[in-house]
């Protein structure tokens, strides 16, 4: 018992004693006590029912305890957390509701505490910095297929050697994952066929969001186009990229990422087709089983419906009649009044779109995008 509580026994003994003297004013005495005649009076009736064991200290825990969890509960818990080492107290939460039978669900701080004493909860470490406001603007996905994110997950090696590395593809508004399918080569031609199948399957979005590295964007061509990112716009597709070193602009991708390392890549499978099978089936259970806390704890497929924009017949290549078309070659060039002008070989087999000025000044069109001007003198600046 500590100091506090003993102290204040001997205040309740003393009040109570000269409580009991004969002509005691007892309004008088609370006053003294700096106490209210409720409390003083309180503590003279346990004395007179239950003498001085009255006057000890009382624990203020509820005789039944509203939060108190099950063996049952505790058993699904570390089961439902051994399978799925990435989720969180939330998100087991939720599973308990929706499917375990669980008669009474814990809350949230009850089922960390439980992680958190079986050593089964992750540390957030110390230090951690603050994240900083960026400059740019990144837009907010206002419906599905609004935004898409893309990238590589970043490679790990199987049990018989082999690399796997995954294309991934996720509806940012729905979280839904759209593709992870581990790619043998990232080639241009390798990813435009995923992307291929992909819009044949969910239809097309209005954005694709992605980082600066190849194949989905080159800094060294207009606009930051790529070969695949040119094919993106001609279906009418806007690419969004975000700054370089800030993977926190597209964070939420990030974030699934480290889903995948916890919970495939730790433990790699025997070989690649058997990894490209386990990836499909996280997949799944990600979009329909796995809730998820920024969409109000409902899983992804709830939320996602495929997009109505078809790629069949779509190509914004298709320029006003008043101006000049030609098809860059596969070398990069257009002809220009008989004169071979370098554009850039990630717009080869693509018709652009040339528009001369009043004043002699060229431009050079890419689908609704100025790419570059042409000089008097025949020289293409480049737009970047």
């Amino acid at each position: 018992m500590s100091w506090k509580n003993i102290d204040l026994e001997h205040i309740r003994m003393e009040f109570v004693m000269l409580a009991k003297e004969e002509g005691m004013n007892r309004s008088e005495l609370c006053r003294h006590f700096h106490v209210s005649r409720k409390t003083g009076y309180k503590w003279l009736n346990r004395y007179i029912k239950e003498g001085l064991s009255g006057l000890i200290e009382q624990s203020k825990r509820p005789l039944t305890l509203r939060n108190e969890i099950s063996g049952e509960a505790v058993m699904e818990i570390v089961e439902i957390r051994s399978q799925h080492p990435s989720w969180g107290p939330k998100k087991i939460k939720e599973i308990l509701h929706r499917s375990r039978g669980i008669k009474s669900t814990p809350g949230v701080s009850s089922i960390a505490r439980i992680l958190k004493r079986l050593a089964l909860s992750e540390s957030k470490g110390r230090g951690r910095k603050k994240s900083v406001p960026r400059e740019k603007v990144i837009s907010k996905p206002d419906g599905c297929n609004s935004i898409w994110t893309v990238d590589f997950k970043g490679w790990w090696r199987l049990k018989n050697g082999e690399i796997c590395e995954p294309l991934t593809i996720r509806d940012l508004y729905s979280r839904y994952v759209l593709c992870v399918k581990p790619m043998k080569k990232k080639g241009t031609s390798e990813v435009e066929k995923v992307f291929s199948e992909i819009f044949s399957r969910y239809g097309l979005p209005d954005k694709i969001r992605s980082d600066n590295g190849i194949p989905f964007a080159s800094v060294r061509s207009p606009v930051g186009f790529s070969k695949l990112s040119a094919w993106w716009r001609t279906l009418g597709i806007e690419h969004e990229r975000i700054r370089p070193g800030h993977p926190e602009e597209n964070g939420s991708h990030e974030r699934f990422h480290r889903d995948i390392a916890i919970e495939i890549e730790s433990e790699p499978s025997e070989d690649f087709e058997t990894e490209t099978v386990r990836l499909e089936k996280w997949r799944r259970e990600y979009n329909y089983i796995r809730p998820n806390e920024a969409i109000g704890m409902k899983v992804p497929g709830e939320i996602y419906r495929r997009s109505k924009r078809r790629p069949d017949g779509i190509d914004l290549a298709v320029y006003p009649s008043e101006f000049k078309t030609d098809t860059v070659n596969k070398n990069g060039c257009i002809l220009l009044d008989g004169n071979c002008v370098y554009i850039s070989t990630v717009f080869s087999g693509i018709d652009v779109g040339i528009e001369k000025d009043s004043e002699g000044l060229i431009k050079i069109w890419f689908c609704d995008l100025i790419i570059g001007t042409i000089s008097v003198n025949g020289e293409f600046i480049l737009k970047v």
